[in-house]
């Protein structure tokens, strides 16, 4: 009944959920999550195993249940590829092509805070407080950079950018 690893072939828009132990369903010993209709940029597993968040190219995130593979919500918010998410606790984080950062509540689906940044975000990770989320950036001649953000009363503001 657990998973303990998901895996994405990025030329197709499925998302394979392999269990820990074999188990025959309808398409073999593995499950297919179909949804998105470009190819899958992100794979985020919840810290509690339970919910499995794909990022993709056609702009969405959606959350699904493991291990049934039911699909709980389609996030839209961003205008072009979404290239990674971070769930913790309550929030999850998501950033893309254009530039922003997304705060989403976990449980609802409900989009609470944004930013931009400069260039391109590749990458989002959260602290272990949940009050600080980290991205970064850099994408063809735009130099790589950190980013570090802060989630206060649902609004995100600025701490810090490194530059490397």
């Amino acid at each position: 009944d657990e998973y303990k690893s998901a895996a994405g072939d990025p030329s197709d828009r499925r998302v394979e959920a392999l269990p820990m132990r074999e188990e025959k369903t309808s398409s073999g010993s593995c499950r297919i999550l179909t949804a998105h209709d470009r190819p899958i940029t992100c794979l985020h597993l919840s810290a509690d195993g339970k919910t499995l968040y794909t990022c993709s190219k056609d702009g969405e995130v959606c959350s699904w249940v493991v291990p049934d593979g039911t699909r709980l919500k389609t996030l839209s918010g961003h205008k072009g590829a979404v290239w990674s998410c971070s769930a913790l606790g309550e929030f999850l984080a998501t950033v893309g092509a254009d530039q922003r950062l997304l705060i989403w509540e976990s449980e609802t689906g409900k989009q609470i805070a944004e930013a931009v940044d400069l260039g391109i975000l590749k990458s989002v990770c959260w602290g272990p407080d949940g009050k600080l989320a980290t991205s970064s950036s850099g994408f063809a001649s735009t130099p790589a950079a950190l980013s570090v953000w802060r989630l206060e009363d649902g609004k995100l503001t600025a701490g810090a950018s490194v530059w490397a």
